[in-house]
């Protein structure tokens, strides 16, 4: 379903049709933009990091001069 049957069924007058068709394109889009922002968030949160790669004391002492840095 897209916008434009949308508005083609509220032209024939077909209300409930509409009515459950723009609930449908508002879930379609509503969960496109969270599985986008899901993504965002995952990229972020391991900082590039494949999942269940671990955190060598390197990284940990570089991440906490980072955070240092950005307190003072």
């Amino acid at each position: 379903m897209d916008a434009r049957q949308f508005l083609d069924m509220l032209a024939a007058g077909q209300s409930s049709e509409a009515k459950d068709a723009f609930a449908e394109l508002l879930s379609t889009r509503a969960m496109e933009a969270l599985e986008a922002k899901k993504q965002e968030v995952a990229s972020t949160l391991f900082n590039g990091r494949q999942e269940g790669e671990e955190i060598t004391s390197d990284d940990q002492s570089s991440e906490e001069n980072s955070e240092t840095e950005k307190e003072e």
